[in-house]
């Protein structure tokens, strides 16, 4: 009798250790996910689609073909009987697990994304191994759930879902357990379509050529099918993988001015391409930094190697609607305060504007690390000129700067993103230690977005 309870207790425990495992791993997983997604999009889009991350563990004999699955979150009644019957059924059909278990993961997310409007899935591969005490091969599968409406809000461009997500979808799925994503966002770029696949090494090889010291600021358009308006035809066209003949052609690009690309990526001179239909623009915006048009409307761009997926919203309704968020119960001036971040976003290497309501005794708090000024509303030309140098400018609601060059102090935060550079990570600490102010942050990034930071 002892030692039926004590096999007994052993199962239970082992069980208990495979559910517990199972709850590790979607922690870890959903932690990951979180956390990789946010380097692709300034915006934050893919956060803000995701409902949840879940793990699920499929169990499978030769005598009864996947005869139980569990999940961690639990996937509710009756979605969860759904899924495990239709599972069986299809099995018995088809045999659907192959070696690498492909169709296995198809089906799977075919099964979850014909079930409810409300939401989207994504499915990786699965895991495969072997549970002792079932005696019974095991399937485990990483599954993302978007929320629908705001999936298709957020990734459609034009009038379906856009390639790059399209595309993200099957390279994170086989790339899923990786501990960085960039490859797997690399890959997902470099799939997405014939065009960005045959030019993304060589655009970014040439946004990282200088040419006599200088970036690479020209823009390459890619004229496809239609007739260009020339004024520089080139009698020897050079194939767009001669890449330091193209850089040096870049050189001598402006907008409107763009060196034209055909359909075989070769070069035929400059100009321009007038036609209704829009076509792929590739600006060059300074050292590994570059954004690919399509028509009027940004496509993709890409900083230091990784794509960036692009803003959905206008920066300055974002502002608005942060300003108004942040000092909606005291004076401010909406327009000064966007005219001076206008002008920053021009800086090439990024900058800081601190508003805050205590503007004036921060400065003098922070005197030791700032350069104090008396009070004035800048002019385009001076904020161009207190933004050209480190740190931070720090200005109250209505636009008064106070102090230049301030280097901000604050408390450590567990909100730190170690992809984002110090100047994001020290507003950040910043705006932390500022409890009880009324206190926004824009911080401009070299590659010219914005992220705001505000209580």
């Amino acid at each position: 009798m002892t030692n039926d309870h004590s096999m007994s207790d052993i199962i239970h425990s082992w069980k208990e250790h495979g559910q517990e495992k199972l709850r590790k791993n979607q922690r870890t997983m959903k932690e990951k996910v979180l956390t990789e997604f946010k380097k692709i999009s300034k915006e934050d889009l893919f956060n803000r689609s995701i409902d949840d991350v879940f793990q699920l563990l499929f169990f499978d004999r030769k005598d009864k073909p996947l005869y139980a699955y569990s999940s961690y979150p639990k996937l509710e009644d009756p979605l969860s009987s759904y899924l495990s019957e239709h599972v069986k059924a299809f099995y018995n059909e088809t045999s659907i697990i192959n070696e690498d278990g492909f169709n296995f993961m198809t089906y799977v997310e075919y099964i979850l994304n014909a079930y409810d409007e409300s939401y989207l899935y994504w499915c990786s591969y699965p895991q495969m191994g072997h549970d002792i005490i079932e005696e019974a091969d095991t399937y485990q599968l990483t599954i993302i759930r978007f929320h629908k409406p705001i999936y298709l809000q957020n990734f459609t461009f034009e009038t379906s879902i856009h390639p790059f997500i399209r595309s993200l979808n099957h390279a994170w799925s086989a790339q899923f357990k990786e501990n960085s994503y960039d490859n797997c966002f690399r890959n997902a770029t470099s799939n997405m379509n014939d065009l960005v696949g045959s030019i993304w090494d060589s655009v970014n090889i040439l946004s990282a050529l200088k040419y006599e010291g200088s970036d690479n600021r020209g823009g390459l358009l890619f004229i496809e099918s239609y007739t260009p308006h020339l004024t520089i035809k080139l009698e020897s066209p050079i194939p767009l993988s001669q890449h330091r003949s193209i850089r040096k052609l870049l050189q001598m690009s402006r907008k409107g001015h763009y060196l034209l690309i055909n359909n075989q990526n070769i070069a035929i001179g400059f100009g321009n391409v007038i036609t209704v239909e829009p076509v792929f623009l590739v600006e060059f915006l300074d050292h590994l930094n570059w954004r690919l048009y399509y028509g009027q409307k940004e496509f993709l761009s890409c900083t230091n190697l990784l794509p960036l997926f692009p803003n959905t919203g206008s920066d300055i309704a974002k502002l608005k609607g942060q300003l108004a968020l942040t000092f909606k119960d005291i004076a401010y001036d909406t327009y000064k305060v966007l005219s001076i971040i206008q002008v920053a976003k021009k800086q090439n290497k990024g900058t800081m504007i601190v508003i805050s309501e205590n503007a004036a005794t921060e400065s003098q708090r922070l005197q030791s690390s700032s350069i104090i000024i008396h009070p004035v509303q800048l002019t385009s030309q001076q904020i161009s000129l207190v933004t050209s140098i480190d740190g931070a400018v720090i200005i109250d609601p209505n636009g008064t700067c106070h102090a230049i060059g301030s280097i901000l102090d604050g408390y450590s935060t567990n909100n730190g993103d170690s992809s984002r550079g110090a100047r994001y990570n020290s507003a950040l600490r910043y705006m932390n230690s500022q409890e009880d102010t009324r206190c926004m942050i824009v911080v401009v990034s070299e590659d010219r977005y914005i992220d705001i930071l505000t209580k």
